[in-house]
């Protein structure tokens, strides 16, 4: 049994999710003590202890015994057994609670938590996006200006974890074992569909306002040649100037409008968001046991999935969106 608990082989991160038992065929192994011990071991892992003082289950399984009244010389099965699972399930409980100290020392979850927030949502992809999409923007290398937006809105000890794949207008975030055996990659993965659908929002939100105050764009939009008879050329032209400024007038007025919907699309998606890291933080923060912090990460997954995925009512809102950002372009290269 302590060959489980000591090992000098550095742990992988992949051996931080258990596998599937399906059948175990033992008098003392159960898929119950097994879920157990691989627990265990798994918050080892994640801390990063990968060497062991000798004997780590002997002496638990001592003191566990040495508190009962069982006749260490005449022993049956079952109360060994017992005992065994006892002992297991003590240190269980015991690696947990480390894992969860060093979780919050420093503030290192939540702080990175933060960042990760405004990375998505907050004060890092607002300035992004100004930057990048701005109509007078002529910003031709993306990772500097993810890099120029991050700086002084981004704790010193993460700033070097983030780095921006300007192919695909995505962050990765390069975590050590302990924290990325929290925040998965496909964690990650939803983060970024988020922060992309913002800044997909915001960029026709800027182009809509540029377009609305674009006094030239809106004097090239023109009526179709009239087919009036040519004797009538000063009523033709009197009344294609009177269609022409009716045209912008409401050309005018449907970008206005085009516009207040796109942002309030906007605003509406990014204060669910918010709260998702709202929620999420504040769960973490008041966790008091390990399996309190993976609950909160697990919902705060499927909610943000739930956000962006394109099943029901959402896929109706998306698929709008996808049509006024189409428009939008459509009307600008016009």
């Amino acid at each position: 049994m302590d060959v489980i608990f000591f090992s000098d082989v550095r742990p992988d991160a992949e051996l931080l999710l258990c596998r599937n038992i399906t059948e175990v065929g033992s008098l003392l192994w159960d898929e119950e003590l097994i879920e157990i011990v691989l627990e265990a071991v798994k918050c080892r892992i994640r801390i990063g202890i990968i060497e062991f003082p000798c004997k780590t289950f002997t002496n638990a399984y001592h003191s566990v015994a040495t508190a009962t009244k069982y006749n260490p010389d005449l022993l049956p099965f079952d109360e060994f057994r017992s005992l065994f699972l006892e002992t297991c399930l003590m240190l269980k409980d015991r690696f947990a609670n480390e894992l969860l100290e060093e979780l919050h020392k420093n503030d290192r979850f939540v702080n990175l938590w933060v960042d990760l927030e405004n990375v998505v949502i907050g004060s890092i992809s607002q300035q992004y996006a100004t930057t990048v999409f701005r109509s007078d923007s002529n910003v031709t290398n993306f990772s500097d200006a993810f890099w120029l937006a991050s700086r002084g809105r981004m704790s010193k000890e993460n700033l070097m974890l983030f780095s921006w794949i300007a192919i695909k207008s995505e962050f990765t975030c390069k975590l050590g074992h302990l924290l990325a055996s929290f925040i998965r990659p496909e964690m990650i993965d939803v983060m970024n569909q988020c922060m992309k659908f913002a800044h997909s929002a915001y960029r026709t939100r800027e182009l809509l306002v540029t377009m609305a105050n674009d006094k030239e764009l809106m004097f090239r939009m023109k009526c179709p040649q009239s087919t009036l008879d040519i004797s009538k050329a000063h009523q033709k032209i009197n009344g294609a100037d009177s269609m022409n400024r009716a045209l912008r007038t409401r050309l005018r007025f449907f970008v206005f409008t085009l516009e207040q919907v796109v942002s309030h699309f906007r605003e509406l998606f990014s204060d669910k968001v918010r709260y998702v890291f709202k929620e999420k933080r504040e769960e973490i923060v008041n966790a008091t046991s390990l399996k309190e912090v993976e609950t909160a990460m697990a919902d705060g997954y499927k909610k943000m999935s739930d956000l962006v995925i394109r099943v029901g009512v959402r896929r109706m809102v998306h698929e709008t969106m996808d049509m006024f950002m189409n428009m939008t372009d459509e009307i600008r290269l016009r």
